[in-house]
């Protein structure tokens, strides 16, 4: 509302989870948005701003209608990743920023955890190729970035295309890299081997979505993974000297006060840097 009392003629725009789980409410409860863009937006975003189609040909659009709420249905996913290009971010004041450049090189994870909305807005995996992710690398590394997240849902789905993505960053020559997994990868699709390789590139910070101190969660969760699975990948990545950030949600059902404190002794066996504890948030579906 304050920006449009500012410039009447302004449209607001809205996306994100939030508004790809909840849709029309998103709009019924605030009267200030105009718009709501559902799941991926580069395709819905661009045609609404061309304005040359009716705004109810326009896939994965929510409107107003006069009084009504309209929601022309899901886009479907882009399945080439690689046709998108990359933010240049060319409007940005980057050095008011972390000189730190977030990467996803897929979308999406098919797997099942109860507690995490990709579930809902991402359950296709969809990876770049690792010539196209190591070109965004060198854009920036062109421009003096040497720091990168990789911020993907499911980045080591594919354990060769994270050897690829290695193999791809050293045969260019970039050096000197500080590279972060800040997201939270998969303790079952990683091991020993692939740690190293991505140690020898620079990757230095690694995050295990781990949300389990026990097997019992675990399976409640249907995370799909075990305990010893889990400690294990954390204590190579310790070994190996990465700083290890761990994650877990808490709040999800049937689970006890012990189980928490199973989180937490599991948190203080090994030498990590940080842990993060989130609430569950219960999202319809």
């Amino acid at each position: 509302l304050a920006i449009k009392n500012i410039d009447g003629t302004a449209r607001i725009v809205v996306g994100g989870p939030h508004v790809s789980i909840m849709k029309e409410k998103v709009l019924k409860e605030c009267d200030a948005v105009d718009y709501g863009v559902v799941f991926e937006g580069e395709g819905t975003l661009v045609e609404l701003c061309r304005g040359e189609l009716a705004e109810d040909e326009i896939k994965g659009l929510i409107f107003r209608d006069g009084e009504d709420i309209v929601y022309t249905g899901d886009r479907e996913f882009v399945s080439d990743l690689d046709q998108l290009p990359w933010p240049r971010y060319e409007k940005f004041e980057l050095n008011k920023y972390i000189r730190e450049m977030t990467i996803y090189s897929s979308r999406g994870c098919p797997h099942k955890c109860t507690f995490c909305p990709n579930r809902i807005l991402s359950p296709q995996f969809r990876p770049r190729s690792p010539g196209n992710v190591v070109d965004e690398m060198e854009y920036w590394y062109d421009r003096g970035c040497r720091q990168f997240n990789f911020d993907d849902d499911n980045f080591n789905l594919i354990r060769s295309r994270v050897f690829e993505i290695c193999d791809e960053i050293e045969r260019r020559g970039l050096e000197r890299l500080y590279l972060r997994c800040s997201n939270g990868i998969r303790a079952d699709r990683v091991d020993r081997e692939m740690l190293t390789r991505m140690r020898e590139v620079g990757f230095r910070y690694i995050a295990f979505g781990v949300d389990g101190g026990n097997n019992r969660i675990l399976e409640i969760v249907k995370k799909g993974e075990t305990i010893e699975t889990i400690e294990q990948a954390i204590k190579d990545a310790c070994e190996l000297d990465y700083d290890v950030k761990l994650l877990f949600v808490v709040g999800t059902p049937y689970e006890t006060r012990e189980d928490v404190e199973d989180k937490v002794r599991l948190s203080r066996r090994y030498p990590i840097q940080e842990v993060h504890f989130y609430n569950t948030i219960p999202y319809p579906g």
